[in-house]
Formats: structure tokens, C-alpha cells, sequence
């Protein structure tokens, strides 16, 4: 196949991916539709079914890689974003439904300017509609299980116990969270990002349906010395 027929087939060749998985794939399927032209005219491969199936796999493959990958630059900048009190207050009455949500805000949690202090020992955010948490967060105790609005934890969050992430099916984009405890993830079928300078001192409990890709990158941060230990539960 040459450089000519990858134009004429809207190929891009030499295309750079930011996300490793993302390119090794990309690589892959070039490799293919390669070996299926291999010394084939365009006629020929123009009127080959097959051969045309593969190129719009490849093309569809690398419009929803771009896809993912803007959306998660957007994401990682919207997480450097600064909360004040006002914004703050706004997601305790927008997302977790309090009435009364100035004085709660107050009551429950210190803003010094850059991060966001939730003043109790145990931040249970169970079955809330929430959609999003605050940047910069610093808990003692966070669980956010069966949140089933819950699409991204932004960066800067800070967890001095433990962290509980389950049952949370829209859940997309994990930011920067530094944990000097445990990590617990359960049922996050939809999981595409999980900020890789994270770090978690103690040990991260994987349960069922969490995705492979996931997986690997925490093994892979295991072996970089960013996490304590992995222990697999109920792995099916």
C-alpha cells in the first residue's frame, strides 16, 4: 500500500495518540489494513468489502480516541479550576440537594483559598445526585458509592483514611488523588481515565467490574512505587 492510497483512503499514517493504549491500538489496526493492501490497487481494494469494513473501523477508532482524549484534557483543566464559597455553596445545593445550603457550607467546610476542607471525620455522600465533587478536596473519610450521576472526581483531592468508589456506573474521569490510606473500587464499568500521578500509601482493593485497561495501570503503578499494594477481589 503506499503513501498515495493511504491519502486516497483518508489515512493518517504517522497519527500521535496521547494515551499510550490508545496509539498501541491505532498501530495495530494500520498494521492490518497494511497487510490487506499489500500490493493491491485502489480499484481493487476500492471495490473489496472487506478491506473497506477495516478502514472505517480504523477511521471510527480514531475519531472516538480523539474524542476521549479531548474530553479528558477538558477535564484535567476544569479540575485546576478554584472554588470559592459561592461555588462551593452552589454544588451543596445543586448536587447534593441540602436546603439550607449557605449554612451547611459553613458549617461543614473550611475554603483557604486553594483547597477545599470537609470539617467532619466521615464525608458519606451515598446515593446523592451528584455529578462532580469540589477540586482540591481534603477529607479524612470519603465514600461515593451508588452515586449514580457521578461522572468525574477532579484532581487535588486528598484523603488522609480511606476512599470508597463503588457502584458508580456514568463514572468517567478520575483526577490526581493522593491517598494515605486505602483505595476501594467496585462496579465502575465506564472508567476511561485514572490520573497516573495519584498515589495511594496503603493498599487499593479491586473488586468486580472494574475495567481491564484500569487494572493494568495501577498494577503498572504498583511497580512504579505510587501505590502500596493491589489485593483482587471477586474477579470474575
Amino acid at each position: 500500500m503506499t503513501p498515495n492510497i493511504f491519502e486516497q483512503f483518508n489515512i493518517e499514517k504517522d497519527f500521535k495518540l496521547a494515551d499510550p493504549d490508545h496509539q498501541r491500538q491505532y498501530l495495530e489496526l494500520l498494521r492490518k489494513v497494511e497487510i490487506f493492501a499489500a500490493d493491491r490497487s485502489f480499484e481493487e481494494l476500492n471495490d473489496d468489502i472487506e478491506f473497506m469494513k477495516l478502514v472505517i473501523e480504523l477511521l471510527d477508532n480514531i475519531k472516538a480516541w480523539i474524542d476521549e482524549e479531548v474530553t479528558i484534557k477538558q477535564e484535567e483543566d476544569s479540575g485546576r479550576e478554584i472554588w470559592d464559597y459561592n461555588k462551593l455553596q452552589q454544588w451543596v445545593e445543586s448536587d447534593l440537594g441540602r436546603l439550607g445550603a449557605y449554612d451547611y457550607t459553613l458549617r461543614n467546610f473550611d475554603n483557604d483559598g486553594s483547597n477545599i476542607i470537609y470539617l467532619g471525620d466521615r464525608f458519606d455522600l451515598k446515593r446523592t445526585p451528584i455529578t462532580t465533587l469540589p477540586p482540591n478536596l481534603h477529607v479524612i473519610d470519603i465514600f461515593l458509592e451508588d452515586c449514580a450521576q457521578l461522572s468525574k472526581i477532579p484532581s487535588g483531592m486528598s484523603v488522609k483514611r480511606a476512599i470508597v468508589i463503588s457502584n458508580c456506573p456514568k463514572l468517567k474521569f478520575i483526577g490526581q488523588i493522593n491517598v494515605d490510606g486505602d483505595l476501594h473500587l467496585n462496579n465502575l464499568p465506564d472508567v476511561k481515565f485514572f490520573n497516573d500521578d495519584s498515589t495511594v500509601k496503603g493498599i487499593v482493593y479491586i473488586y468486580s467490574n472494574v475495567p481491564q485497561k484500569i487494572t493494568d495501570q495501577l498494577d503498572y503503578m504498583q511497580k512504579t512505587g505510587k501505590i502500596g499494594a493491589i489485593i483482587m477481589r471477586n474477579q470474575h
